[in-house]
């Protein structure tokens, strides 16, 4: 690409005026909404076909009415999300247990870009199994799809100051739930009085139909 994101971002910005207007077009979603809506109403203005950066993939793609880079940075009306959990660490008993719970907004879509899971207090072995954090995507109440690679995690991840990166992200849709838990395996030496699970989950939604991961 000739020029960066932002830079062709800020040209889009200028043609298609004040940035309210242009984030309540994509809001709409759609292959009407968005920024193909606005580049079709300036082509009728003007009467002739308006366009930025031929042969520029982002600029194509926008010109289409998505925001080409989803995974990588936040679309226009992005929303960021940023939850914790933190459970006093559950009994010995081989249960699972959800230490952080949350639903992705009606209208939106979006990826999970940081998770965190840590264990407050003494007796924790990493990779001992004593502890299985877990993600999980789809329904609640633990009825979700534990997410590849992230679906028996024996360690702590990343940090609550510094959350580790979801390489590719986690894709997750409209209305449906998030869930981090833990299982304490039975036989655990850990103590629960007086420790906790902490977990974090970082990333951020965008209107539907916004970008090419919606359709």
């Amino acid at each position: 690409m000739a020029r960066g994101i932002q830079d062709a971002w800020s040209a889009y910005r200028a043609l298609a005026g004040p940035a309210d207007a242009l984030v309540a077009k994509t809001r709409r979603g759609g292959r009407t909404g968005g920024l193909s809506g606005i580049m079709a109403d300036q082509e009728m203005q003007a009467g002739q076909q308006t366009k930025a950066y031929p042969g520029c993939t982002v600029a194509e793609t926008w010109e289409r009415g998505y925001w080409p880079y989803p995974w990588s940075e936040m679309p226009p009306g992005g929303l960021p999300f940023d939850p914790f959990g933190s459970i006093t660490t559950p009994a010995a008993n081989g249960t699972e247990t959800v230490a952080l719970q949350f639903e992705v907004p009606y209208g939106y879509d979006g990826i999970i870009t940081g998770i965190a899971n840590a264990f407050t207090g003494p007796g924790f072995v990493e990779g001992s199994g004593d502890l299985t954090w877990r993600i999980r995507v789809g329904q609640p109440n633990l009825q979700g799809r534990p997410q590849r690679n992230y679906s028996s995690i024996q360690q702590s991840m990343g940090s609550v100051e510094q959350p580790r990166e979801v390489p590719g992200g986690i894709q997750v849709v409209s209305n449906q739930f998030i869930e981090y838990s833990v299982v304490h395996a039975i036989g655990s030496p850990i103590v629960p009085a007086g420790t906790r699970i902490i977990c974090n989950i970082q990333g951020y939604y965008w209107p539907r139909g916004s970008t090419p991961l919606d359709y």
